[in-house]
């Protein structure tokens, strides 16, 4: 530090002082032995100030400005791009012109006070010591995080500095966006001003156009091409047309329709009768989306591209024009529907004995809520509350029979955004599988299941070598090592020994699920296993579905928004025409098509979903923007070498608490056991770690949330 640097920051600490320093104060408030201020170099200087009449020196031989209202002028303080100047009303003295750090804590349009510092040729240079009246004007600028902490960054043209931010719970900043702010504080100017921020221009368009990326990053198209919308605006509703030949009319049977309350694509229905032996026909009933949309038409190229519909957050990206999905194919209540039906015959040990496929012309008679559904299965007021409870008890019956024979118990749930009436997610909730929501997933894996035998079946009776072309959903047998080391950290979680395995058994896994069903290590323990799994696609090559313990299995119910489903369908309908004699031409052609359509669907499914996650940590991040400095408990569910992912029990989303933030020691990764070791206090951190954390930032062009470590639980 030189003579000038050593005398502008001595200046700088006696106007900050209210009381006289000595010598040794004035060092240390200097940072002496930082800053390799020697002693000697001091005294000279106070000795020249002194001499200027700047500075006195007391009869205890402490030295402060010198306070000589005489000597005091007042002015307003100007400072534009980088230069600053105290105009006062004095003729003799009209300008006094400020070096920065002579300028205290003076903003633009501040009233001060100034006394004069040096004349250097023919200019007057002051110091400002003391602020009469602040302007109080709004600071503009925007909102950044640096260091643990969010700035109002400012114009550099109009102020010298940038403007900490004063927190409270419901500021409502976003990180990026423009803001206005008061100054609440500025005594010190060795510290940053501080501001309250008092308005905050949040657009609701921006938060909405943050969604819009989540479309354009993952190339979602959420328009069709014009020949797409005339093709589709051109089929008739099937309510007004004649039924078809070949169509079986079952519009007098009593079917009904399962659905989340703000579905509108309803592509399933069922019915419930009995043989005349006394044996279950349980009627899976799906929308004939086949019959509108020809092979290779424009809407089946343009919904094969698509793959499959993609659920956001605030949107659908459907894979069918919304004239076809939500209307002509839904299967809407009291309205003539066609469909594709399934007949699957139970014995009393609800073993699938008999199933039949017809095209069918429906006509629901009742549309039911998953909720309104649970209702009346547990025993609400309904009408049809016997067949209710009757097929709920039918599906459990078939789902622990599924279990038995090789399906894995995952217990399953989903993250659900409430949003407000722009479409800006308000609050979080998980639904878990119910008995209603089960109830139309077993009826859907059998009837998935059913058409697959039935195509295997025909095949054989048929006289073919191979089965005919097909497309199914295959999920392979997971990879022993994975599953092992899976093992091992549940053993190190829970203190119980889980013997590695030679072979990969659904029993083995279930016996574990089961164990550790309703207790605390449960959410965490079947993470880890559904990430020891293969991931299930689709294929034109029959390899079973481990997960579910079926060694046929296919996509059929849901052909509205899978592409896989569509297909399905039609190769359904041709074997059914052929009884399964498809010309070699036609298999030639098929067997390639087979293949290419599942890789690429695979693709999609794959896109569509990535899409939907990131959907999902958008609308996390904005619905908690209100939240930050709130502290909550939560729960580690991931660990990676730079720290911690938690969900937050109350808000139910994820964020990261970084390593450096956990506390006071040295925490280093193992990551074979995926867990944080303190080195002086062993303390450990680790999936399923339960910790009380802070909201300490957001990103919501990162789609971040990022904690700050409060206490271990």
């Amino acid at each position: 530090m030189n003579k000038e640097q050593l005398t502008d920051q001595l200046l700088l600490v006696l106007s900050d002082t209210a009381k006289p320093l000595n010598i040794s104060q004035i060092l240390k408030e200097l940072d002496s032995s930082s800053n390799g201020i020697e002693v000697s170099d001091l005294e000279e200087i106070l000795i020249d100030l002194s001499e200027n009449n700047l500075i006195t020196k007391n009869s205890k031989n402490k030295y402060s400005l010198v306070d000589d209202s005489t000597d005091l002028i007042e002015g307003f303080y100007n400072y534009k791009r980088g230069h600053s100047v105290v105009v006062t009303n004095d003729s003799h003295n009209s300008i006094f012109y400020v070096d920065n750090e002579h300028s205290y804590t003076a903003l633009d349009g501040d009233k001060v006070k100034v006394k004069l510092y040096d004349v250097k040729k023919g200019k007057q240079y002051g110091v400002v010591v003391d602020i009469v009246e602040r302007k109080n004007s709004d600071i503009e600028g925007t909102v950044e995080y640096s260091d643990g902490e969010y700035y109002l960054k400012t114009n550099p043209d109009k102020y010298r500095y940038d403007f900490l931010i004063e927190w409270h719970d419901d500021l409502g900043l976003l990180e990026g966006k423009k803001a206005k702010g008061v100054l609440t504080d500025w005594s010190n100017p060795k510290k940053p001003p501080k501001v309250k921020v008092k308005v905050v221009n949040e657009n609701i368009d921006d938060l909405r156009s943050a969604f819009n990326r989540i479309v354009d990053e993952y190339e979602l198209n959420e328009t069709f091409p014009i020949k797409v919308q005339k093709e589709a605006n051109q089929i008739k509703d099937p309510s007004e047309t004649k039924l078809s030949k070949g169509r079986k009319d079952i519009r007098d049977k009593f079917i009904i329709t399962v659905d989340p309350a703000d579905a509108k694509d309803f592509d399933d229905a069922i019915s419930l009768e009995y043989d005349e032996n006394n044996n279950i026909v349980l009627g899976v009933h799906i929308a004939d989306v086949s019959f509108y949309v020809p092979e290779n038409s424009e809407i089946d190229i343009e919904a094969r591209e698509r793959g499959n519909s993609t659920y956001l957050v605030d949107r659908v990206v459907p894979m069918l024009p919304e004239v076809l999905s939500n209307d002509i194919c839904s299967l809407k209540p009291n309205i003539d529907r066609n469909a594709f039906s399934v007949f699957m015959t139970l014995d009393s040990n609800y073993e699938l004995i008999h199933y039949e496929l017809h095209e069918t012309l429906i006509n629901s008679k009742k549309r039911y809520s998953y909720e309104e559904a649970l209702d009346t299965i547990n025993g609400g007021k309904d009408d049809n509350t016997a067949l209710m409870q009757t097929l709920a008890e039918i599906s459990q019956k078939l789902r622990r029979k599924r279990f038995e024979n090789g399906g894995i118990n995952f217990s399953s749930s989903e993250l659900r955004f409430e949003l407000n009436e722009d479409r800006i997610p308000i609050k979080s909730n998980i639904k878990s599988a119910t008995k209603s929501t089960q109830m139309i997933e077993e009826f859907m894996l059998l009837a998935n299941r059913s058409v697959t035998l039935f195509v295997k079946g025909l095949s054989k009776k048929a006289g073919n070598k191979d089965t005919l072309p097909f497309i199914y959903r295959i999920h392979e047998d997971p990879d022993r090592a994975v599953v092992n080391e899976a093992f091992q950290f549940i053993s190190h979680l829970t203190g119980n020994k889980f013997k590695k395995v030679s072979e990969v058994r659904a029993k083995d896994i279930n016996n574990i699920l089961n164990k550790f069903e309703d207790t605390p290590n449960s959410p965490v323990i079947n993470q880890v296993l559904i990430r020891s799994m293969a991931k299930a696609i689709y294929s034109q090559k029959n390899y079973g579905h481990f997960g579910l313990g079926f060694e046929d299995y296919t996509h059929f119910t849901s052909p509205i928004r899978r592409y896989a489903d569509l297909v399905v369908h039609r190769l359904l309908k041709e074997y059914m025409k052929s009884n399964g004699k498809a010309s070699k031409s036609r298999i030639d052609y098929l067997k390639p098509f087979t293949k290419t359509v599942s890789d690429h669907i695979s693709l999609t499914e794959r896109k569509s979903m990535e899409a939907e996650r990131a959907s999902n940590k958008l609308a996390a991040v904005i619905m908690v923007r209100n939240k930050v400095g709130n502290e909550y408990n939560g729960t580690v569910t991931g660990v990676i070498n730079f720290g911690l992912f938690l969900i937050l029990d109350e808000l139910n989303v994820e964020g990261l608490l970084h390593v450096k933030d956990l506390g006071n020691d040295y925490y280093r990764f193992d990551e074979k056991n995926l867990k944080f070791l303190g080195k002086r206090t062993k303390t450990e951190f680790t999936i399923g770690t339960r910790l009380r954390v802070k909201i300490a930032k957001i990103n919501i062009g990162k789609s971040q949330i990022d904690f700050e470590f409060i206490e271990k639980l």
